[in-house]
């Protein structure tokens, strides 16, 4: 069956143009992705950001109202330090009614130094807890931003070699037709 050189030539002409419209468009499309993507990874490291930013204002807070709390537990042992001094020298006058007042007393002191102790002891567990929750939450925001910059890395590394495939599948037809 004989083709005639110009039907050919034509028709080779009109698919390598189909080609490139069609190269057009995929490209487009890709670009379209991409920046969705870049959209996407863009809204979400905001996001975590902020997220981060709250969660290190509230133990910044925290850290402040028990700071605040320790203070003023501090104060008032201080004051029932003074109490118990002032209250010892009044009683050695009358040591043998009072001493079993005055050990009564001690205990309560000591009580309640054991109770701060423990108290601050708590708040440190606490804000101890607390420091290591916000450094684990930052790793997994760091982490999973790491891994959405990897997976889009990948995915612009798709689309250069789809358009390196398109693009050798351009030259091979525009080969073809020149031979």
């Amino acid at each position: 069956m004989f083709i005639p050189f110009r039907v050919a030539k034509g028709k080779v002409s009109e698919v390598q143009n189909d080609m490139l419209t069609l190269r057009d468009k995929h490209m487009n499309i890709i670009k379209q992705v991409e920046g969705h993507y870049r959209d996407i990874a863009r809204e979400q490291e905001e996001y975590y950001l902020a997220y981060i930013q709250n969660l290190n204002k509230a133990a910044q807070a925290r850290d402040a109202q028990q700071c605040a709390l320790l203070s003023t537990i501090r104060t008032e042992a201080d004051s029932y330090r003074c109490i118990a001094v002032a209250q010892c020298q009044k009683l050695e006058e009358e040591i043998t009614a009072q001493q079993q007042e005055i050990h009564e007393r001690d205990e309560y002191i000591q009580t309640q130094r054991r109770a701060m102790t423990e108290m601050q002891q708590e708040a440190e567990r606490q804000q101890f807890q607390d420091l290591a929750t916000a450094e684990a939450l930052r790793a997994n925001v760091e982490h999973d931003l790491q891994q959405q910059r990897a997976d889009l890395l990948a995915l612009s590394s798709e689309a250069a070699d789809l358009f390196a495939l398109l693009e050798a599948t351009g030259k091979t037809t525009q080969k073809s037709a020149h031979y």
